[in-house]
């Protein structure tokens, strides 16, 4: 099989190989206290979302890799995220001063508002980006009926559904001349929205 001649490293390992990456963002003196919450493995769309809209704005951030359990690998989740940090364990979530925020969107807003010079700051009354933010969630792939159909009777509905969505997204990519983001040249919170469902989707 494939994934047997893949090498078997531990988180350890793994934390340790990040490490310089890691060091240019960490928290100086005079920043606002902020820590991201989220996933070990870093493939939860919810939580790239946020990771992909920090490192937009270039902050200092301390990060927390929570295990979330689904791989028996996996160390257990850790007793005190559940205490202090998120009740029902989700990810991603983000301490900012002494305050958490944990829906990945509220967070992308709380981002926004706190820090809205960079990059740009959503206008409070576009209409069209508030529908594309809306609207992000449709292009989820866990939760896309097509992708996990198994009923071939549903297929073609499924795949014409499938299709016409990802044609309206082109359309709204495409309606700003002078892209490439969603909203034109630079990168907002439209973009984060989507960033971790259409890379999944692209895998």
């Amino acid at each position: 099989a494939v994934g047997s001649s893949l090498p078997s490293i531990s988180w350890d390992t793994a934390r340790a190989a990040s490490s310089s990456w890691a060091s240019a963002r960490q928290p100086r003196e005079g920043d606002i206290p902020l820590t991201l919450y989220r996933d070990a493995n870093t493939w939860c769309p919810f939580c790239h979302r946020v990771f992909f809209y920090m490192e937009q704005k270039g902050l200092r951030y301390m990060t927390e890799r929570i295990h979330l359990g689904g791989d028996p690998r996996e160390p257990p989740k850790a007793s005190s995220y559940l205490r202090h940090v998120a009740p029902r364990g989700n990810v991603p979530a983000l301490r900012i001063r002494d305050t958490i925020v944990l829906e990945s969107l509220d967070i992308l807003r709380t981002l926004d508002r706190e820090f809205p010079d960079a990059p740009s700051k959503l206008a409070e009354d576009d209409d069209f980006a508030a529908k594309l933010v809306q609207s992000s969630g449709a292009f989820d792939v866990d939760c896309d009926s097509w992708l996990h159909n198994t009923d071939e009777t549903a297929e073609a509905a499924l795949e014409a559904e499938a299709r016409s969505k990802l044609t309206w997204l082109e359309s709204a990519l495409s309606s700003r001349a002078d892209g490439p983001f969603f909203l034109g040249a630079h990168v907002t919170l439209v973009d984060a929205a989507y960033v971790g469902f259409l890379t999944r989707l692209a895998a």
